[in-house]
């Protein structure tokens, strides 16, 4: 992979926008530097932002015992990445119907929690292969929200939080950097400040390549 920068323009899952059409003002748009902690020049595929979120009513129950939730990937997303320096990402939907579920100790209220990563792609498609590709870097301790009716919310979670009913703090800005990590569980966010909690997957998620 060349260390100069590259300009990455995906469109996953928007037909319309690749065919010249317009879909309209973003709901969420989120940009900030890529800080690397590791090198990714030994790594293939090329590194591109996304959202991902965790999942919806059943949070991964129903499968194997042992077998751990896998993130949903947000779908309808522009993502401009300027390697190895910073990224851009609108969204143009709501969080997808699987990631949403009832808020903790507030079960009437449907709400999707989510986050900004970064991965290696390796077939140029925009979408993580979980198992062949996965997560080498994350927006740190930043928490994105949905909820009915009030849409997009962005928040950081606090570094000493440690137990569920945490405060979110608001952020100034769409401002959200990501850093690439040698280990992406602790750049990640926690959404429930619970440690003994899974919510992205097995390892993280973490790419195969990854220096780990």
């Amino acid at each position: 992979m060349s260390g100069s920068a590259e300009l990455l323009l995906l469109l996953v899952g928007c037909a319309p926008l690749q065919d010249g059409g317009y879909l309209g003002e973003p709901l969420l748009t989120m940009e900030g530097e890529i800080l690397q902690q590791i090198s990714l020049s030994e790594l293939d595929g090329e590194p591109t932002a996304t959202v991902i979120w965790t999942p919806g009513a059943s949070r991964g129950e129903g499968g194997p015992a042992d077998e751990p939730p896998t993130p949903v990937q947000h779908q309808q997303v522009w993502v401009r990445t300027e390697f190895p320096s910073s990224y851009q990402i609108q969204l143009f939907d709501e969080p997808p119907e699987e990631s949403i579920h009832a808020a903790l100790g507030e079960p009437s209220l449907q709400v999707g929690t989510g986050t900004v990563v970064l991965f290696m792609d390796l077939d140029g498609d925009g979408l993580i292969d979980w198992g062949d590709e996965g997560l080498i870097g994350a927006a740190e301790r930043v928490l994105l929200t949905w909820s009915e009716p009030e849409g997009y919310g962005l928040g950081r979670v606090p570094e000493d939080c440690d137990g569920p009913g945490f405060v979110r703090l608001d952020l100034e800005s769409d401002d959200v950097d990501i850093v690439v990590a040698e280990d992406v569980c602790e750049a990640i966010v926690d959404p429930d400040c619970d440690p003994g909690s899974v919510e992205w997957g097995d390892d993280c998620r973490a790419h195969p390549g990854s220096h780990r």
